[in-house]
C-alpha cells in the first residue's frame, strides 16, 4: 500500500502536540512491512534537488512538491476544491492528512485526523468573543468539508469523536479513535540535560517545583494556574514551559515563585517532568492532552482539569480537579508532595496507564481503518 502524507512541515520544526503526532505517525507508518510512505509538501520547502530541506525533522523522506506555499495551496483547495491532490502523487492508494486539512481528491482515497474542535465549542468562558466566533465559523466550514469528503476520519480521543458526531453530524461508523503515543525517552528520562544553552544545572531550581506545560494562556487556564501558584507552600516553585500570552506574563511577574521557561527543547522535557513534584494541567479544553501522558510515563503524578478529554485520557491514574477551585487544586498538589504512599500509588498507576499509549497502537488503529478486511 502506498500512502502519501500531506504534511505541514512548519509544525514539525518546534513541535508541540500536533507536530509530534505528524512526525511520529509518519515514521511509524514507514516502519511497516508492505507500506510505502512519502510526503506531499510545498515546493518552497524543497531544495534544488527536490528533497525536503534539511532543517525539517522528516527531511529523510522522499516528497512530492505542490507549486504554492502551504497556506496558499490549502486556501485554494478549500475555496475551489481544485486541483486534486493526486495530480502530484498519482500512484498513491491513500492521501493521509495527520492534521485537519481539506484535500480534494478524485480517485485516490483520503483519511484525515481531527485533533479537536476547540473553535466550534460554544460553552467556553470566551465563546462569545468576536475572535472565537470568527474562528469558529472558519473552523466549522473547514471541518465540514473534511467530514463530507474524506473516506475515513481519525480522532485522537473518544471525546473528540463524540464532539465530531455532535457538532459536525459526522457518521460515527466513519470515525476511528487512534489516540496519541508517548516517546520511549519519557520512560527513561536523562536527568542531566541542559534546559537552555545558558542553563547547565540538572534542574532549574533546587527547590521542589510543580510543572506546567503549554504556557500561560486563556485556553490553558492561566488564571487558575496563577491562583494556585499564590497558594503553594512557601518552598514550592511553579515552572511554566511553553509560550505565554503577554497579559499573563505581566501577572506572573507578581508571583515570585512562578518562573517562565519559554520553549523547552524536546530533549530536556522528559528530565524537567521527571524531577517535578507533579504536572499541573488545568486546561479548559484539550482534544487529547499529550503532556499528561508524557508526565505519567516519566513517573510524575498528574493533577488535571475535569474538562474535555483529560479525564478520559488519564483515567484513575491522575488526580482530577475542578480548576476553578484553587483550594481543591492545592490540596491535591500538597497531598502528592507530602503523602509518600499516595505519590507512589499514582506514579505506578501513571506508568501503567502511559504504556497503553504507543505510536505502534495508533498506526495499528489507522491501518485497520483503511485496510480492506
Amino acid at each position: 500500500m502506498k500512502i502519501t502524507a500531506l504534511t505541514q512541515l512548519r509544525r514539525t520544526l518546534t513541535p508541540t502536540g500536533v507536530g509530534v503526532h505528524m512526525i511520529e505517525m509518519v515514521r511509524e507508518l514507514a516502519r511497516r512491512d508492505g507500506i510505502d510512505v512519502d510526503l506531499l509538501v510545498s515546493r518552497t520547502q524543497l531544495d534544488a534537488a527536490g528533497n525536503i530541506q534539511s532543517q525539517y525533522p522528516l527531511s529523510d523522506f522522499s516528497a512530492h512538491g505542490y507549486p504554492l506555499a502551504q497556506r496558499s495551496m490549502e486556501a485554494l483547495w478549500r475555496i475551489c476544491r481544485y486541483p486534486p491532490a493526486e495530480r502530484w502523487c498519482p500512484d498513491s492508494d491513500w492521501i493521509y492528512c495527520p492534521a485537519e486539512t481539506f484535500v480534494p481528491t478524485r480517485k485516490t482515497k483520503s483519511v484525515v485526523t481531527i485533533h479537536d474542535l476547540y473553535f466550534m465549542e460554544k460553552d467556553l468562558p470566551w465563546s462569545n468573543t468576536p475572535e472565537h466566533q470568527a474562528a469558529g465559523k472558519r473552523w466549522s466550514r473547514r471541518c465540514r468539508q473534511i467530514v463530507a469528503h474524506a473516506d475515513q476520519l481519525l480522532a485522537v480521543s473518544a471525546f473528540t469523536k463524540e464532539r465530531m458526531v455532535q457538532l459536525l453530524d459526522a457518521d460515527p461508523k466513519k470515525i476511528t479513535v487512534i489516540g496519541n503515543g508517548v516517546s520511549d525517552v519519557y520512560f527513561t528520562p536523562d536527568l542531566t540535560p541542559d534546559l537552555t544553552p545558558d542553563l547547565t544545572a540538572k534542574r532549574p531550581t533546587e527547590q521542589p517545583y510543580v510543572l506546567v506545560v503549554g504556557g500561560l494562556t486563556e485556553r490553558k487556564n492561566a488564571q487558575a494556574i496563577l491562583n494556585a501558584a499564590r497558594q503553594l507552600p512557601p518552598d514550592m516553585q511553579l515552572l511554566v514551559a511553553g509560550k505565554s500570552s503577554v497579559p499573563y506574563i505581566e501577572l506572573a511577574r507578581e508571583c515570585p515563585n512562578v518562573h517562565l521557561l519559554g520553549y523547552v527543547q524536546d530533549t530536556a522535557m522528559p528530565s524537567l517532568m521527571a524531577q517535578s513534584a507533579c504536572l499541573l494541567f488545568l486546561s479548559r479544553y484539550e482534544g487529547f492532552g499529550m503532556p499528561a501522558v508524557e508526565a505519567m510515563a516519566a513517573g510524575t503524578p498528574v493533577v488535571v482539569s475535569h474538562h474535555a478529554a483529560l479525564p478520559h485520557v488519564v483515567g484513575n491514574a491522575g488526580l482530577i480537579v475542578d480548576p476553578d477551585q484553587a483550594g481543591e487544586v492545592i490540596e491535591r498538589i500538597t497531598s502528592l508532595y507530602s503523602n509518600t504512599t499516595l505519590r507512589e500509588k499514582m506514579i505506578q498507576r501513571g506508568r501503567q496507564r502511559a504504556r497503553e499509549f504507543t505510536w505502534k497502537h495508533c498506526v495499528d488503529q489507522m491501518l485497520n481503518a483503511i485496510t480492506p478486511s
